[in-house]
C-alpha cells in the first residue's frame, strides 16, 4: 500500500468515525431489531445510518481510485505521444537525454515526473536500468513495459530514433486495442445496471404489497413475516447486491475491482432510496 492509498484509508476511517458520532448522538441510529431468522435493525433512520456508514468509509477510497484510474488512462494515452516526440527530436539532432527532457513537457504531470526522474538518474551517473526501476516504481505494468524502450535506447545506441518510432507505433496500437476492449465491455455495465433496477423495482413492489396486505382487516394473520422485518431484509439484500455489483463492474470494465467503488457508491444510494421510499409511489 503506497502513501496515497494509506491517506485515503485514514480519511475513510476518520469520516466513518465522524458519521458514527453524528448518527448516534442525534438518535438517528437505533439498535432496536425485529427477528427474521436473525434479529435485524429495521428502523428507517437506522437503515439510512448504515448506508451513511458504508458510503462514508468508501467515498475517500472511491475518490482515490477514481483519480488513479483516470491518471493511468491519461498516461497510457500519452506514452505513444511521448515516444513519437522523442523520436522526432532525436532525428532532428537532439541527444536522447535532451529529447526526453523536451518531450516530457508535453505530457501529463505524472508521466513527466517519471521521465524527469529517469533523466536525472542517468545524468547523475546511475545505470539506465536502475534509474528506470527507481523512476517507474508504482506505475501500471503496461506503462512500465512501454517505457523500458528508453533503457534499451541508452544501452544499445545506433538508430535510436527509428527504434523509438517503432515502439511508438506499437504502443499506439496497444492503446487502440485497450480502447476497443473497453468499448466492447461497456454494455456489460448496462446489463448489471438493468438487473439492479429490476431487483430494486421488484423489492419496492413486494414491500408495497406486504404493507397493503398487513393493513387489510382480517389478513394480519396471513402475514408470516413482519413487514418491518421484510423491509430490513430487502434493504440488506440491496446493500450487498449494490456493493458487489459495483466491484464486478469495475473488474469487467476497468480491469480492477477497486476501480468499481464509484459504481458501488452510486448503486448503493439508488438501492437505499428505492427500497426505503420507492414503494410509496407504487399504487395498489
Amino acid at each position: 500500500m503506497n502513501l496515497t492509498q494509506r491517506r485515503a484509508l485514514m480519511a475513510s476511517i476518520a469520516l466513518l468515525a465522524a458519521t458514527l458520532i453524528v448518527t448516534v448522538n442525534t438518535g438517528m441510529f437505533s439498535p432496536e431489531t425485529v427477528p427474521i431468522g436473525i434479529p435485524l435493525p429495521y428502523k428507517v433512520g437506522t437503515l439510512v445510518s448504515i448506508t451513511l456508514y458504508v458510503a462514508a468509509f468508501l467515498a475517500p477510497l472511491a475518490i482515490h481510485y477514481e483519480l488513479e484510474y483516470r491518471a493511468e488512462n491519461a498516461m497510457r494515452a500519452d506514452v505513444p505521444k511521448l515516444l513519437r516526440e522523442v523520436s522526432a527530436l532525436i532525428r532532428s539532432g537532439e541527444t536522447l537525454t535532451r529529447a526526453l527532457a523536451l518531450a516530457s513537457a508535453r505530457v501529463t504531470w505524472r508521466l513527466r515526473l517519471v521521465v524527469n526522474r529517469f533523466v536525472q538518474g542517468v545524468v547523475g551517473g546511475v545505470a539506465p536500468y536502475e534509474a528506470y526501476e527507481r523512476a517507474s516504481r508504482g506505475l501500471p505494468k503496461d506503462v512500465r513495459r512501454m517505457l523500458y524502450i528508453f533503457v534499451e535506447a541508452y544501452e544499445s545506441g545506433g538508430r535510436v530514433g527509428d527504434v523509438i518510432s517503432l515502439a511508438a507505433d506499437y504502443s499506439g496500437r496497444l492503446r487502440d486495442f485497450d480502447s476497443h476492449r473497453a468499448a466492447a465491455m461497456k454494455p456489460y455495465l448496462y446489463v448489471i445496471l438493468v438487473a439492479l433496477v429490476v431487483f430494486y423495482i421488484a423489492a419496492a413492489f413486494l414491500l408495497r404489497l406486504s404493507a397493503t396486505i398487513s393493513g387489510l382487516p382480517g389478513l394480519e394473520a396471513a402475514m408470516t413475516i413482519d413487514p418491518r422485518a421484510f423491509r430490513a431484509a430487502m434493504y440488506y439484500s440491496a446493500l450487498e447486491v449494490s456493493l458487489f455489483s459495483g466491484l464486478l463492474a469495475g473488474k469487467i470494465i476497468r480491469g480492477k475491482m477497486v476501480y468499481g467503488l464509484t459504481y458501488s457508491l452510486i448503486f448503493l444510494v439508488i438501492g437505499t432510496v428505492v427500497v426505503l421510499w420507492g414503494d410509496r409511489f407504487i399504487p395498489l
